[in-house]
């Protein structure tokens, strides 16, 4: 039976919780919790569905490196093909680091520096996705200086609603992404005049977490009237990238898989000829991890249990930010009649709360439980509120674990300051 919120890779072996083959009993004994847990199966799997979804020679993914930088995991997805989408000059140094060229490097982001773009076009990355016209001036005005020429895809703000997490929606005329259409022509009769850029394409990112292809759909018929629109002022449009944003089951509902996604949008695109470019992260990363964590202290107060873990908002911040759920699971398996109980952590916040009212099964201190689909979006949000060090990463394969993330100390807390 598979666990909500996870790849198949993770099972149940006489009753206990697996990650491919290890245990995550042995796993806490030995390098204890909060731990964030990944199946490297998991990963791969997920990225050869995108691949063949969005196969080459037409389309290339680029891995969203702000969901999960861990170098491993970045490695992982380098290996299998992946590009990298990032959004900083720090994910422009990770990507680096794990091994990325310059032509497997998209850079988005509405407020690059000076510092960030110039190092981007050092190393000569594939295109920056240019979210205004002021920016669009400075990577002109920092490319001549360096004797460059950088490739742009104007991101165009379609004005569709992805009906998602107000918080994590971009596409529509209410977010600080993007342009429209009237200024994005705008852009495109600038560039005609710069010595510094060339157009590449153009970018249509419209949020995140999305289940329904409709938005994507949409979004497609959009970008070839965009198209269109560019040709009438004599610019030719190479590629057209969507950005990200597939959705993942946390609860075990079914969502809609990737391959739906490719075959309704590159379908709207079947009469032009552009390179298609997608920017996944979540749709990988997602159901390849689990936070594992431990049962501190079960409280009872009148009516109410609250199960207090060693895990905090610090960790996974995703449901007080989001108001997201996280499956949880007990690691042992554990029988027998079900309570409603509310799962927090230890921060002094009253927001840190992981479920409130969950059926589980009776749980006392020391159990184990995971809090699945903690790929993406968990570790690499995590911070040390309330001097909370964050916690070790563990990637397995088959029957080996390797820790690619050391937890840091109390030491690591104050070792930049003075």
């Amino acid at each position: 039976m598979s666990i909500p919120g996870l790849h198949k890779s993770f099972t149940r072996k006489n009753g206990v919780l697996h990650a491919e083959g290890v245990s995550l009993e042995k796993l806490a004994a030995k390098h204890d919790t909060p731990l964030f847990v990944y199946s490297r199966q998991a990963i791969e799997e997920r990225c050869r569905e995108v691949t063949t979804a969005f196969a080459a020679p037409r389309c290339r993914a680029f891995f969203s490196v702000k969901c999960n930088g861990n170098q491993s995991i970045l490695g992982l997805v380098r290996k299998i093909g992946l590009g990298a989408d990032i959004v900083s000059g720090g994910e422009l140094f990770r990507a680096k680091q794990a091994g990325f060229t310059g032509e497997d490097i998209v850079f988005a982001g509405v407020g690059k520096r000076d510092e960030e773009i110039a190092a981007a076009l050092r190393f000569r990355i594939k295109s920056f996705n240019v979210e205004s016209i002021p920016e669009l001036k400075k990577i002109d005005k920092i490319a001549r200086k360096l004797n460059r020429k950088a490739r742009i895809s104007i991101r165009v703000n379609p004005d569709i609603d992805a009906k998602t997490h107000k918080h994590i929606t971009t596409g529509t005329s209410a977010n600080k992404f993007g342009l429209l259409i009237k200024e994005a022509l705008k852009a495109g009769a600038l560039i005609k005049g710069m010595k510094g850029v060339e157009l590449n394409g153009l970018h249509f990112h419209i949020g995140s977490q999305i289940t329904d292809p409709g938005p994507f759909v949409r979004t497609a018929k959009y970008a070839r009237k965009c198209v269109a629109e560019f040709g009438r002022i004599g610019l030719e449009v190479r590629v057209l990238n969507f950005g990200g944003g597939f959705g993942v089951s946390y609860d075990g509902r079914q969502v809609t898989p990737v391959s739906i996604f490719a075959r309704q949008v590159l379908g709207e695109l079947a009469a032009i000829d552009q390179e298609v470019f997608i920017e996944p992260g979540r749709y990988i990363a997602a159901p390849s991890a689990l936070l594992l964590t431990r049962v501190v202290y079960r409280k009872e107060a009148g009516k109410r249990v609250f199960l207090i873990l060693d895990s905090g908002m610090n960790d996974l911040i995703r449901p007080v930010l989001y108001q997201a759920y996280h499956h949880i699971e007990p690691v042992r398996k554990r029988p027998g009649r079900k309570e409603k109980v509310d799962v927090v952590g230890p921060i002094c916040e009253t927001g840190d709360t992981f479920a409130r009212e969950r059926l589980l099964p009776r749980l006392e201190e020391g159990e184990l439980l995971a809090l699945t689909c903690a790929g993406a979006y968990c570790a690499s949000m995590a911070s040390n509120y309330n001097a909370r060090p964050r916690p070790a990463e563990v990637l397995v394969s088959g029957t080996s674990a390797k820790v690619i993330r050391k937890r840091e100390s109390y030491k690591d807390l104050v070792r930049l300051e003075s």
